[in-house]
């Protein structure tokens, strides 16, 4: 597949998801990868309603204990985003990393 087709559900079979399993992740017990995690609800703004939630690519956990937040982004986004992305949801988890990968 070429890289100009290749969509984010394609870059994470392909592409992010092999690299975490050959890392070890959900290889040695009691480590998971997880995927699409709800890191917030969204804020509460005025009426009750909330703004959108927030939500990591992926999580990866150790033991119960969240480690670190991946985000991928396309390789047009700026770093500078990408990264101040993955570092929110880190802190926001109170993970000790957050990782940016940038996708084809």
């Amino acid at each position: 597949m070429s890289t100009h087709q290749r969509n984010e559900a394609d870059t994470r079979a392909d592409l992010i998801d092999p690299k975490l399993v050959t890392s070890g992740w959900s290889q040695v017990d009691e480590s998971f990868i997880r995927r699409e995690v709800n890191i917030t609800e969204g804020r509460i703004i005025s009426g009750g309603m909330r703004t959108s939630p927030v939500i990591s690519d992926y999580v990866l956990e150790y033991r119960g204990r969240r480690l670190a937040a991946v985000e991928a982004k396309k390789r047009k986004s700026q770093l500078y985003r990408r990264c101040s992305t993955s570092q929110g949801l880190r802190s926001s988890i109170t993970a000790p990393y957050g990782i940016c990968h940038q996708r084809s």
